[in-house]
């Protein structure tokens, strides 16, 4: 995919003082504190003065009224350390540097507008090895990072070795031309706890965008109600991983994968998804594939993942898509009531692009209650649509076997033409 091309920083040494700051003894006036890990705090008048501490003391930055700048820029003011803390406009991290966020229930705001999108439009810029950790320890769980508009990531635009720790707050109301909401890239990772990634907007990856060995990974936390004009409402990987565990992912909408959509560049590593207890509910796409679109490369189905309501206006994948690879399956997995052709509200379950010898792969106990609905390539008749104890079509109950899901799931009705069973 398109990079963006290498900024040049010519940073100085930074120093332990940056000569004098508006440091005040109440907090009456403060509109931030800097935060040590041993919770003492000091109060500031100004934000760019906290930034600035914050980040060259690897402290934690705590917002205790909004941050909005007007005409789109942080740091308007600054002339000695702009290019370290507000390159571009945005609140930057140097290079090897790490700050917290704490929201406090508060919002920082760009402000920069969909129809100024440029490639420093971010609100947050890291540079090569710095790491953020993203928090909101408010009652209200308020706090957000918006307004950003730029052609790499509209919140966070993290890429190259970067870390970002997501454990409250939202990133919202951002647009980017790749990652509406996060643009990830060059083996940079960020790690979902909680909060939520919501209302961004998008070409590729409407809240999210990985690319080039990237990793996206979640304990937790929501992607939804974002959207994408090409691919990937909520989350779009290009050579890159996602690992998905106890999150939703809902509401997204795109031309096509709604949820996600996984595809790969020739020249570099595939892109690997693995989906564990996670709900992929309520996305559409306004082409193929509603849910999930992967192309090669790992997929995984596991835990008490659930994949419903999910559809589409074209013919293929309502629910999932594989386009090359098998699935590989354990747990109590439910891929059920999604639907292709729009208003027809055609089941459309499971599309596999081209016939494969092993279309699903048991990678461990099936539970009793999982339960998929496979079909054919090019086609929404059923290949066969069953569940474990289920005793439909021969399909015997086998006292906590994984054999009668399998003998279902992967034969039709007279024993052939369907996707053959491998355990491993």
């Amino acid at each position: 995919m398109k990079k963006l091309l290498s900024v040049l920083l010519t940073l100085v040494m930074l120093v332990p003082a940056f000569g004098s700051f508006s440091v005040i003894a109440s907090a009456e006036s403060a509109v931030a504190q800097v935060v040590d890990s041993s919770g003492n705090a000091t109060d500031f008048i100004t934000f760019e003065d906290a930034w600035k501490v914050a980040v060259n003391d690897r402290k934690t930055f705590k917002l205790l009224s909004d941050w909005r700048v007007s005409g789109g820029n942080f740091g308007t003011n600054e002339v000695i350390h702009k290019q370290m803390f507000f390159n571009g406009g945005a609140l930057s991290v140097p290079p090897g540097f790490s700050v917290t966020i704490d929201l406090n229930g508060h919002k920082i705001c760009r402000d920069k507008g969909v129809n100024n999108m440029t490639d420093d439009g971010s609100v947050i810029r890291l540079f090569d090895g710095a790491s953020i950790t993203i928090d909101d320890t408010s009652e209200n769980k308020d706090g957000a990072i918006e307004g950003g508009s730029s052609n790499y990531g509209g919140g966070i635009y993290a890429p190259s070795n970067n870390t970002v720790t997501m454990n409250g707050g939202r990133i919202r109301l951002c647009n980017g031309y790749y990652g509406g909401g996060v643009y990830l890239d060059s083996n940079s990772k960020f790690i979902m706890n909680g909060g939520r990634i919501e209302h961004n907007t998008g070409y590729y990856g409407g809240g999210v965008y990985a690319e080039d060995d990237a990793v996206f990974e979640t304990h937790g936390g929501e992607i939804s109600v974002n959207s994408a004009t090409a691919d990937g409402g909520g989350i779009y990987l290009w050579s890159a991983i996602a690992k998905l565990n106890n999150s939703v992912v809902s509401a997204n909408k795109a031309k096509n994968g709604g949820a996600i959509y996984s595809d790969y560049s020739v020249v570099k590593n595939y892109s690997s998804l693995t989906v564990d207890n996670t709900k992929i509910l309520n996305n559409t796409a306004d082409n193929y594939y509603g849910g999930i679109y992967h192309c090669a490369g790992g997929f995984s189905l596991l835990g008490n993942t659930r994949i419903t309501g999910n559809r589409n206006e074209g013919k293929f994948g309502g629910g999932v898509y594989s386009q090359k690879v098998p699935i590989y399956l354990a747990g109590n997995v439910q891929v059920y009531g999604n639907y292709s052709q729009g208003d027809l509200r055609l089941p459309c379950d499971v599309n596999f692009g081209k016939s494969l010898n092993e279309a699903f792969i048991l990678n461990g106990y099936m539970e009793q209650n999982a339960m998929i609905g496979v079909y054919k390539a090019y086609s929404t008749a059923p290949v066969y649509w069953c569940r474990s104890y289920h005793l439909q079509n021969n399909c015997t109950d086998t006292d906590n076997n994984m054999k009668s899901l399998a003998d279902c799931l992967f034969l039709n009705e007279s024993g052939a033409n369907g996707f053959s069973y491998s355990e491993k």
